[in-house]
């Protein structure tokens, strides 16, 4: 969005140590690992760890920002994704961590639309996740989206924790682990508000949490390095049998030109044209819901750049 300045004093001044730090995030972000590197005092105690055997982190690996859920289709899909999770049970207490609202931003009313007994929810926007203990109760955590930070914001973090400037070294994969490691420092802060942090004898408190979003190549090791011991499951909330409108079509279309020949592959300009899509985008939409991406795996089918083949 333009040019940004970034800059940083002195880590931390000489007479500030010495000095303890409790922080149950120094296992997970690479900002300490920066100051070690810079040459700074900082040793790491030894720590017990705590193990998630009792905590299930269900992903749902789909883009899930600000610019997804302002567009109205994707932000339908991802509501209705939520909201079938959590009618499963009725009566459970729900704490839903989200981005704060922005202008006329209506994503959090149409999610209580669609959820039987709303008043189970509560909310915890990102920016508010840390240090409070008034959602320790709840057994269900929904993470509606990550926080993403621009490259510029994990520059400057980078710069404040290490001293260092862009031109002494910092690269794209150095850049890649700072972002790694606020994302695993944020969904650690954010589902440790819930049961999870009521924990005994080094094991977490029970709970299931749901992850729906992307962060980086693989967020499924992410999440298994942020919680270690914990169940870490795909979650895909829309069975292959719900297709509905321009989507039954095209998997209709699909089913039929593959049984009609016995063929391994057709194009997407063929299956396009046949239920009357305007332009390749429109049926690159269809195609990469989630839902139609659950009923290609049930058909044994597979995606490719101009066709559809059989794995």
């Amino acid at each position: 969005m333009g040019k940004v300045l970034a800059s940083a004093t002195t880590p931390l001044p000489a007479d500030f140590l010495p000095a303890l730090v409790l922080d149950a995030s120094g296992r997970v972000r690479e900002t300490y690992q920066a100051m070690e590197d810079s040459g700074m005092a900082l040793s790491r105690l030894p720590a017990p760890g705590r193990i998630y055997s009792r905590l299930t982190v269900h992903h749902w690996d789909r883009a899930s920002s600000r610019s997804a859920l302002n567009d109205p289709e994707a932000r339908r899909e991802i509501l209705e994704g939520a909201a079938s999770v959590i009618n499963a049970d009725p009566a459970e207490e729900w704490l839903i961590v989200h981005h704060q609202a922005r202008g006329d931003d209506k994503v959090l009313d149409e999610l209580k639309a669609q959820v039987a007994n709303p008043e189970r929810l509560h909310f915890l926007n990102w920016g508010r996740h840390n240090a409070t203990n008034a959602y320790r109760h709840v057994r269900r955590v929904m993470v509606l989206s990550l926080w993403h930070m621009t490259d510029a914001a994990y520059t400057a973090h980078h710069i404040a924790a290490s001293g260092r400037v862009p031109s002494q070294g910092l690269d794209r994969e150095t850049l890649s682990r700072i972002a790694g490691g606020e994302h695993r420092h944020n969904l650690l802060q954010a589902i440790c508000r819930a049961n999870v942090r009521n924990g005994a004898d080094g094991v977490c408190g029970y709970c299931e949490a749901y992850v729906i979003g992307k962060a980086g190549k693989d967020t499924k090791a992410l999440l298994a390095e942020t919680f270690p011991g914990a169940a870490i499951r795909d979650w895909r909330p829309f069975g292959a049998g719900e297709l509905t409108g321009r989507s039954l079509d095209v998997a209709e279309e699909i089913r039929r030109r593959f049984a009609a020949g016995g063929t391994e592959r057709v194009r997407k300009i063929d299956i396009r044209q046949a239920v009357g899509l305007s332009s390749a985008p429109e049926l690159a939409q269809v195609l990469g819901r989630p839902a139609f991406k659950a009923w290609l795996a049930d058909e044994g089918l597979m995606l490719g750049t101009r066709e559809i083949c059989r794995v």
